[in-house]
């Protein structure tokens, strides 16, 4: 059948699927097929281009497939919701790949198209996936301002919908709020964290928020290092009943850790001890946070602290927990977190070498080294190797490992010097 041999080209992950699918439908269109096909096989059609990853060029074929067949005159044999939904979200990745706006205004602009013909009697009211739809394309836009207002006003637009209709197709939920707060959260006003938080506020008329929810707007607390009022949140979810999750805790985690207090670093080593002793656990990412915050403390011993911590993150590797096995992030913040140190006495300095020697040979036991880590390392040897010989000969080295593995740069010839001649 026709739309057999559509789902077969769409199916088949050729790299001219919507090309040949599309060629197929418009022969079939020539032949005068009947058109009640035809608005199934042009939703096939147009879910190809829609998903295709081509962005704009896909959006415009979509949609140029729903023409193709919206001037038919009887409702039964006119394009669909779902022919509409589809070229939404065609819309929808495009912008997910251009950002700039255009794209959802395209989107916007069909979606009051399909309310315009709902008041003339057309069958095809959009529903809350076309408004979802739309609201999630205006959150992917990039310092677009008027973005969040767009997914706002959508969002206005479907409970006003609902609430004179009392209809279920309009009925807000979970996902319609959460994408307009991911609209508020990803844009860059100042005002942005108190808008998205007014929504979830907003949406327990229709819904519950989920760990989602939350963990969207904690996304933001982090961003802006506000680690004592993203644990007041997380204190505030768990007394409404939510459950986080690890990514919730890493957030959190990564709001305290980001503070701006003199005690940044530490409380967030306080808070992964609580991470630990919880059901939901540690991972990678949570230790690379608390260590990048010692990196960035004025604490006179955070090398040592991050030598420590990275040293439970290894124990914890051999022992069993896969997930948990330290790459060249954690070691190259902690050769980083030497360089921050002060140069004093030998002794001193002789520990913070042999912290940085440390973590250079376990990149290359647990991972690959990049060119910050030859540079980072370069750096440390020509700060805190008092021996002469020996810092001359442990440059060389480690400059003709870094010869071996390719990452010679500019940069990490200028760290070198007149070291080597």
């Amino acid at each position: 059948s026709t739309t057999a041999v559509l789902n077969a080209w769409v199916n088949s992950r050729h790299k001219e699927a919507p090309e040949r699918a599309h060629a197929f439908f418009e022969k079939m269109l020539a032949m005068g097929n009947d058109t009640q096909t035809n608005v199934v096989a042009s939703n096939i059609v147009i879910q190809s281009w829609a998903t295709s990853g081509r962005g704009r060029a896909a959006a415009l074929k979509a949609e140029e497939v729903l023409r193709s067949i919206e001037q038919e005159t009887k409702d039964e044999n006119r394009p669909d919701v779902l022919s509409y939904a589809k070229v939404l979200y065609a819309w929808a990745q495009c912008e997910k790949l251009e950002g700039a706006g255009d794209a959802s205004k395209r989107a916007t602009e069909i979606l009051e198209l399909m309310l315009s013909m709902k008041e003339i009697g057309l069958k095809v009211e959009p529903n809350v996936y076309c408004f979802t739809t739309c609201i999630s394309s205006w959150a992917k836009c990039k310092g677009v301002p008027e973005a969040p207002l767009e997914a706002e006003k959508l969002l206005d637009k479907l409970i006003e919908l609902y609430k004179a209709t009392g209809e279920k197709q309009y009925c807000p939920n979970l996902r319609v709020f959460n994408a307009t707060i991911a609209a508020w959260i990803r844009s860059q006003e100042r005002d942005s964290l108190e808008r998205a938080i007014r929504i979830k506020q907003r949406m327990t008329e229709f819904t519950s928020p989920d760990t989602v929810t939350h963990n969207t707007i904690l996304s933001r607390y982090a961003q802006q290092g506000r680690g004592a009022e993203a644990l007041e949140y997380l204190d505030m979810m768990q007394a409404e009943g939510s459950v986080p999750d690890r990514i919730t805790n890493n957030t959190v985690l990564a709001a305290v850790a980001k503070d701006d207090s003199d005690n940044a670093a530490q409380n967030a080593s306080d808070f992964l001890r609580k991470m630990e002793a919880s059901d939901i656990g540690v991972d990678k990412v949570s230790y690379g946070t608390v260590l990048n915050a010692w990196s960035r403390s004025y604490d006179p011993d955070r090398v040592f602290r991050a030598e420590a911590l990275v040293s439970t993150l290894g124990e914890k590797y051999e022992a069993g927990s896969s997930m948990l096995k330290p790459d060249v992030y954690i070691f190259s913040t902690l050769m980083k977190c030497c360089s921050s140190m002060e140069n004093t006495d030998a002794a001193r300095n002789a520990q913070i070498l042999a912290i940085s020697e440390n973590a250079f040979n376990c990149v290359h036991r647990y991972s690959q080294p990049n060119s910050i880590v030859f540079a980072t390392h370069l750096l440390n040897l020509k700060r805190f190797s008092d021996d002469a010989y020996y810092r001359k000969t442990r440059i060389e080295a480690t400059f003709s490992d870094c010869i071996d593995h390719g990452l010679v740069s500019r940069k990490l010839l200028e760290v070198i010097g007149d070291e080597i001649v």
